[in-house]
């Protein structure tokens, strides 16, 4: 699996948390999962910039430069 961000896009254009699996077979195409897509509302983040981080119990961290409660940015947590 690769895991990773977009700053743009999604539902409210706000950007992704989004998962790749590899093709089942050689030649293959990978196939999307969007895990979050940001809203900038009730305090959810929004333009993710940064890489993610995986912890050892499979959870994946990361953080926003804009949005949340103070319009400054989040820390979120994604259970993939």
């Amino acid at each position: 699996m690769l895991y990773g961000t977009t700053s743009g896009g999604g539902s409210a254009g706000f950007g992704t948390v989004f998962k790749l699996a590899p093709p089942t077979a050689p030649g293959g195409t990978w196939t999307e999962t969007i895990l979050h897509s940001f809203t900038d509302q009730n305090g959810d983040g929004a333009t993710p910039v940064a890489a993610l981080a995986l912890s050892s119990t499979g959870v994946l961290y990361g953080t926003t430069s804009a949005g949340g409660t103070a319009g400054k940015g989040t820390v979120f947590a994604i259970v993939p």
